[in-house]
């Protein structure tokens, strides 16, 4: 696998009737003393793959291919994320691994170390994303900050459901494959809280196919 990564990310659906900006959620990190140092904005798509019975969303894990629209051009993956979360944590914890060296899904699970995925799969959901990102950075540690407007599709050119989420990941040490450590809680745990008492957002632990899973049922 070219990408291997430990991910501890909070994720938040925006619940407010009033519409809630991407500058109202940066403010937060300025008044808890964060910095910006990064600003990007993206378009994806991806296609959730499963079985029938949704065996792999229902787990809280994730078997995707998503292709990125950039200035550079169109680019496409596979990635499977494994759910570890912990229940006392607010973070949703996964074991990422990622490659673009494969022309189909099964190709890409059978390639997949320990993991032992033998279902048939096959595409059960779309997502059309658009993503503002920034990197806050406090004490040499830094967050990155997903705010996405997602239409998911049970098929292509179906019905739609739209939501927006926000997320914010450790991004210290992006790419490592370290699970949980007591020193990297801390920052999580202080924008968690700064962000549940100033913004109309709710706590959630799903992950997007879920989420379409639910809004599409």
């Amino acid at each position: 696998m070219k990408l291997k990564n430990f991910e501890r990310e909070l994720k938040y659906l925006l619940t407010g009737e009033n519409e809630l900006t991407f500058e109202d959620i940066v403010e937060v990190f300025n008044l808890n003393n964060y910095c910006k140092v990064e600003y990007r904005q993206k378009q994806k798509n991806e296609i959730y793959y499963d079985d029938n019975n949704l065996s792999v969303i229902k787990m809280g894990n994730v078997i995707r291919e998503s292709t990125h629209f950039n200035k550079d051009g169109v680019y496409s993956h596979f990635m499977f994320k494994k759910n570890v979360s912990v229940p006392t944590k607010p973070y949703v914890s996964k074991y990422e691994y990622g490659s673009d060296e494969f022309k189909t899904v099964q190709e890409f699970v059978q390639a997949l170390e320990d993991c032992n995925i033998k279902i048939m799969l096959k595409p059960v959901l779309y997502a059309e994303i658009l993503r503002e990102t920034a990197v806050f950075e406090k004490d040499n540690h830094k967050l990155l900050m997903s705010y996405d407007n997602v239409t998911y599709y049970k098929h292509k050119n179906g019905i739609q459901a739209c939501e927006k989420m926000l997320e914010i990941e450790d991004w210290t040490t992006p790419y490592t494959t370290i699970a949980e450590k007591e020193t990297f809680d801390m920052h999580l745990l202080t924008i968690n809280e700064a962000l549940l008492k100033k913004l109309p957002i709710q706590l959630t632990k799903d992950s997007k196919p879920y989420r379409g899973y639910l809004l599409l049922k």
